[in-house]
């Protein structure tokens, strides 16, 4: 059995960790043991779904109390003692350039030589001159770490490894693959979500999925639906998904006077069924890899209204309609109102044709291990 580090911080309820999930639920379990360590000893959106797989989380922290000093060695410490288990390949899903400094470099100066950097981000939340710097000199030595580069598109890639790598095609492209079926447009099911929360038939509802982080960009959104609203009283806003904002964007709501119009729904474990409720999806984002939120609404039949701060490789099924983000938000709300579209059809052949099964993903990484293994 081939023996994988597979970092992954924790498994809250984002895009990685998703995948990550998805991954292991797919992944032939007698043939690769995906061991994933994550930072803390705590209870996240995904851990139930990932035990119900067979999966076991390795911890790197302990709940005791440190000095921030001693914390860090321990932790250290502890990462040492975890590697030197033996591993055959690490997995790492990267968000910046610079984290090749921090577990990828550990695994290899202990001896892990076969390393997969994932790419999942296409920028970073305001970067000071350290922090470019820092960037730039990781884009410049992961080809000293990485064995094989995943990117899950073009953006994603070049912010990773650089123009040159993204340019020449040296890299591996893994779509953010989805259970397909989950998703599929059912009827019954989106009347059922519409009556529970108070919707009626003909009410325009906007959907977005993402945590309540800066990148994901609440305050343009809401900002936007406030003029939705003006043209659209009835109009229905659903926000799913947690973050250190959220209390924040909350208040902001209050401030505009729209509260009463939007549903903060938290973390859900069926967004699925969600998806079904709504009339058309939105990400304002200020930057992306290639949203997997994104590729759920696809195929859940819903036409999108994305920024065009998000790679056109997003556009999957021709329903997309890509909006400058400097636009004003009379034309966001234009938009929105004229994608939107109660009747849906299923996007399964599409979504699958394009490569986003679950199932194909997780046999481009399986190949990729097994050509690794044979590697010298």
């Amino acid at each position: 059995m081939v023996k994988v580090f597979y970092l992954v911080y924790g498994l809250t309820s984002g895009g990685i960790e998703r995948y990550s999930v998805n991954l292991y639920r797919h992944i032939d379990q007698s043939k690769y043991d995906l061991q994933f360590v994550v930072k803390h000893n705590t209870h996240d959106f995904f851990d139930d779904e990932f035990a119900s797989a067979g999966g076991k989380k390795v911890i790197i922290g302990d709940d005791r109390p440190h000095s921030k000093v001693w914390g860090k060695l321990v932790y250290l410490r502890n990462l040492i003692r975890i590697i030197r288990q033996g591993y055959d390949v690490a997995y790492f899903n990267l968000s910046t350039p610079g984290d090749v400094f921090k577990y990828p470099l550990i695994c290899k100066l202990m001896g892990i030589n076969k390393i997969i950097i994932h790419s999942h981000n296409s920028a970073q939340d305001e970067q000071g001159v350290m922090r470019k710097l820092i960037n730039r000199l990781g884009r410049v030595y992961i080809k000293h770490i990485a064995s094989v580069k995943f990117a899950c598109s073009d953006m994603a890639a070049k912010w990773m490894f650089g123009e040159r790598v993204m340019r020449n095609g040296e890299y591996q492209l893994i779509n953010n693959g989805l259970e397909i079926e989950q998703y599929d447009f059912n009827q019954q099911i989106r009347s059922q979500l519409r009556s529970e929360l108070g919707l009626d038939p003909h009410q325009l509802v906007i959907g977005h999925v993402g945590r309540f982080v800066e990148q994901k960009n609440h305050v343009r959104l809401l900002r936007v639906f406030q003029q939705v609203l003006k043209s659209q009283p009835n109009a229905r806003l659903l926000l799913i998904g947690v973050g250190p904002l959220m209390s924040e964007i909350q208040k902001l709501a209050v401030q505009l006077q729209v509260a009463s119009s939007v549903n903060f729904l938290g973390e859900r474990t069926n967004v699925n069924e969600y998806l079904q409720a709504m009339d058309v999806f939105t990400l304002p984002s200020l930057y992306e890899g290639l949203p997997i939120a994104g590729v759920e609404a696809q195929a859940a039949g819903l036409p999108c209204v994305f920024a065009d701060t998000i790679s056109c490789e997003a556009d999957i099924t021709g329903n997309v309609k890509f909006l400058a983000l400097s636009a004003p938000d009379k034309a966001w709300v234009k938009q929105l109102i004229e994608a939107s579209h109660p009747v849906r059809m299923s996007q399964k052949v599409q979504i699958q044709t394009a490569g986003y099964d679950i199932n194909y993903s997780t046999h481009q990484v399986e190949k990729t291990i097994d050509n690794l293994i044979r590697s010298n």
